[in-house]
């Protein structure tokens, strides 16, 4: 198996890859120009990980999102009930 399945896929994995090398924020252009993705999907595949608290973004000139790693703290709240 390879790792990429792992991550759901290779678009996931090379997400993944390049927000861990970065040093700075990275916009979703960026990230898939230097890997050679879809921009479509690594927009999706982002949008996704915002979703989970996987990523943050900050707003950067000309309304560019520029995306990290998220620290894990903003990430899903566990939600108790009390059945």
């Amino acid at each position: 198996m390879k790792i990429e399945m792992l991550f759901g896929g290779a678009t996931r994995f090379a997400v993944l890859q390049t927000l861990t090398e970065s040093k700075v924020p990275i916009t979703a252009y960026k990230i898939a120009i230097r890997q050679g993705l879809d921009p479509a999907a690594t927009y999706r595949c982002l949008a996704e990980f915002l979703e989970f608290g996987i990523v943050k973004y900050q707003i950067k000139k000309r309304n560019q999102k520029s995306y990290t790693l998220s620290s894990g703290q903003e990430g899903l709240q566990p939600s108790f009930s009390s059945h």
